[in-house]
């Protein structure tokens, strides 16, 4: 099999790799999963439709594309698809976007088979629960508590670790156990759907991916931390949660982490998802106010630094072409525009000065997400960039009444 050239009147490609993933016996288990491990070669006749997001808070988000080969090739992507690392990568060679098959969907015919999300998958679960005491007369409910971790190893081994954290009722020691080791039988595998249909022709068969960026496994598992006590700067806190993945996707020596000496619980013991503990410490920003991103790109190398304060972008209305360039007016290809930068519309309001605090120039929009579609779509979304968002959050509150 070899990997074709996609969409070649431009230039970008697509590349797929399985991943290696070290397993550990132990309580609990450990997995090192390694993106980049063993590279295929995909022999597919045609790749389209491709498009991805990008976000400034969480850079590479999603993709989706088609794929359409023989019989054969598709089935065994039905099989072994899910999980294998994507990369899309420019005519230069640099990768535009990376991640990881989440779901897919075959269609054969009227045959349709649909296959995840890997994400709603779990192989490891704990299940927290009130238990009941039925020794008294009349049953009473102690005190909520979690039933001990429990693990399907085979799972693990294709996939890493994919957390499950469930919340029940009153329920007995034994009916916890048997929760969680009923949800582990039944979700340690993506879940597959099938439908048939027999009205009108048969579709050509062809396949359709679903990627993840790996950003969005911090949503997938939960961080507790009890020691130490007290505060700690936000920055090392933000590095805790990074080192605690249980899969070791990501490293805070794998990372920018601009210091930042906000002070900050270090506790954690709600099991909230690592996802929005991150994204509560984003939100806080910095002691001045300035505002804070947080990006994993290539490699899963992470960024969090402050938002940019310059002008990245131009776009000109007036423009035939509607193509994105640089102050300089040197063209950007679209596949390039990244999310978390300033646009600014230079021939909108023409003569006005640029204002100092960009969010108060009508003519400058800040790139909260942005969304590529082969072969030169591109839609960019702005955002308010506000402050008092960030400050609301310092203090704990949820926002404002008016």
């Amino acid at each position: 099999m070899t990997t074709p050239s996609l969409f070649e009147t431009i230039g970008l490609s697509v590349n797929f790799w399985q991943p290696t993933i070290a397993f550990t016996a132990g309580s609990p288990n450990t997995v090192t999963i390694t993106p980049r491990g063993n590279q295929l070669t995909v022999s597919s006749d045609v790749v389209a439709g491709l498009s991805y997001v990008l976000k400034a808070v969480g850079g590479f988000w999603s993709a989706d594309f088609t794929l359409t080969a023989d019989r054969l090739e598709l089935e065994w992507w039905l099989e072994h698809g899910i999980g294998l690392h994507v990369e899309v990568s420019d005519p230069g060679a640099n990768v535009v976007w990376a991640g990881f098959v989440n779901s897919l969907s075959l269609t054969m015919g009227g045959l349709s088979v649909t296959k995840g999300p890997l994400l709603e998958a779990g192989n490891r679960c704990v299940v927290s629960y009130a238990p009941i005491d039925t020794v008294p007369a009349e049953p009473t409910l102690g005190t909520r508590t979690n039933i001990a971790v429990g693990e399907n190893s085979d799972s693990q081994r294709k996939y890493g670790i994919l957390y499950a954290y469930l919340i029940t009722g009153g329920v007995t020691d034994t009916e916890a156990l048997q929760i969680r080791d009923l949800f582990l039988a039944e979700n340690a595998e993506p879940k597959v759907s099938r439908s048939l249909s027999l009205s009108g022709s048969a579709q050509p068969s062809a396949l359709s991916l679903e990627c993840a960026g790996y950003v969005q496994t911090f949503g997938q598992w939960p961080y507790n931390q009890t020691l130490p006590l007290g505060l700690g700067n936000l920055s090392t806190k933000l590095a805790a949660v990074i080192d605690a993945d249980p899969n070791n996707l990501f490293s805070s020596a794998n990372a920018a982490i601009t210091s930042n000496a906000i002070q900050v619980p270090r506790w954690e013991s709600k099991d909230r998802d690592a996802w929005t503990v991150i994204q509560g410490l984003v939100d806080l920003g910095d002691i001045t106010d300035v505002r804070y991103l947080f990006q994993v790109g290539e490699g899963q190398y992470i960024t969090y630094a402050a938002m940019p304060t310059s002008i990245e972008y131009h776009q000109r209305i007036t423009d035939n072409r509607q193509i994105i360039t640089t102050p300089t007016g040197q063209a950007v290809p679209p596949w390039n525009v990244q999310a978390g930068k300033w646009v600014l519309v230079p021939d909108f309001l023409v003569g006005s000065s640029l204002a100092a605090d960009l969010r108060t120039d009508y003519r400058a929009m800040f790139v909260e997400q942005l969304t590529f579609t082969s072969p030169d779509g591109l839609e960019l979304q702005g955002g308010d960039a506000d402050r008092i968002t960030q400050l609301m959050a310092r203090y704990g509150l949820d926002g404002l009444n008016v």
